[in-house]
């Protein structure tokens, strides 16, 4: 298995022309990239996913880190065909907003798409995702309250709840 390699980046965002390999642990100052993707259907709800056991059993967007000298539209691109088996293009994604994640040294570019897929044509990356929900935004709310979604994935759903 090939390891992942990430570029490391100061807390604004500007590229120190370092790497780490995914896994290991930054210096402080030192963030990674990762991207959010929310993807909603036309009924209003949000595609989620329930994190594999071994990645903690939380809801989340669908999202990864960005590999070094890749792009974030990529990285989406990559991210939803490796976890839900489908495929899309660039130009489906819209850039909403960025979020730093202080706690893991991870700034997120977080995305929207809107698309109508239905579950039973997705293949799940089984590592990664135990089960994916078209839910409305107030059952994600409630799951975001009982702290059952991923910490970058609750602080980045008011960027697309409305």
């Amino acid at each position: 298995m090939t390891k992942e390699v990430l570029d490391l980046f100061n807390e604004q965002g500007e590229p120190l022309n370092k790497t780490i390999i995914n896994g290991e642990s930054q210096a402080k100052g030192e963030f990674i990239k990762g991207v959010l993707i929310w993807i909603k259907n036309s009924d209003g709800q949000f595609l989620i996913q329930k994190t594999s056991n071994r990645k903690g059993g939380l809801y989340s967007a669908t999202g990864g880190h960005i590999a070094s000298g890749e792009t974030p539209q990529d990285t989406c691109v990559r991210e939803i065909g490796e976890e839900l088996g489908i495929s899309i293009t660039k130009a489906e994604l819209k850039f909403v907003a960025k979020f730093k994640y202080d706690q893991k040294q991870v700034l997120f570019d977080v995305y929207y798409m809107l698309k109508n897929i239905p579950i039973k044509n997705m293949k799940l990356q089984t590592k990664e995702v135990g089960s994916v929900y078209w839910l409305n935004a107030d059952k994600i709310e409630a799951l975001i309250k009982t702290d059952s979604f991923r910490f970058a994935s609750a602080g980045t759903f008011k960027f697309v709840k409305n």
